[in-house]
C-alpha cells in the first residue's frame, strides 16, 4: 500500500514528492536581570526550514489566573526566516520587556508560527522585586 507519505532524516512529510512544512519548535527558557519595572525573557526557535516569526507573550499573575494568554502582552515580533535554525539547532531570542509592575509576579511563554502552525512554549513566571514587596514562597508563583 503506498499512502504518498514518507519521513525523512529532516522530519519533514513528503506528500506526492513535495515537502510538507513542519511547525517551529519553541522553547521558553528562564528569565533573568530582573528588577522592579524590568525583565529579559529568553527562549529559543528552530524553523524547521520555514519563514518563521517568533515572539513572548506575558501576563501578570492576577489576569492569568482570570483568563490565561487572553490579556497578555506582546514582545515585538522578530521574523526568522528560513535561514534561521535547522532541524539540529535552536536560535536564542532575549528581549528585554520595560514598563512592569513592581512587587508583581507574571507568567510568560515564547511563541512561534509559521505557514505550518502556531507553537507555545512552556509557561514559565518571574517577579519583579520593589521596595515594599511581600516575599511569597516560590511555590506561590505559579
Amino acid at each position: 500500500l503506498n499512502t504518498g507519505l514518507t519521513t525523512t532524516k529532516t522530519e519533514m512529510v513528503s506528500v506526492n514528492g513535495e515537502a510538507a512544512p513542519c511547525p517551529p519548535s519553541t522553547i521558553t527558557t528562564s528569565s533573568t536581570l530582573t528588577t522592579d519595572t524590568s525583565a529579559t525573557l529568553h527562549g529559543t526557535w528552530d524553523s524547521r526550514g520555514t519563514d518563521t516569526t517568533t515572539w513572548f507573550q506575558y501576563v501578570t499573575k492576577a489576569d492569568y489566573n482570570a483568563a490565561g494568554f487572553d490579556y497578555a502582552i506582546s514582545t515585538p515580533q522578530i521574523d526568522r526566516g528560513k535561514s534561521f535554525g535547522t532541524f539540529s539547532q535552536n536560535i536564542p531570542y532575549s528581549p528585554k520587556i520595560l514598563g512592569l509592575q513592581p512587587c508583581t509576579i507574571y507568567h510568560y511563554r515564547a511563541v512561534g508560527q509559521n505557514s505550518a502552525g502556531l507553537t507555545y512554549g512552556d509557561t514559565m513566571t518571574f517577579a519583579t522585586s520593589g521596595p515594599n514587596c511581600i516575599s511569597e514562597p516560590l511555590s506561590k508563583l505559579s
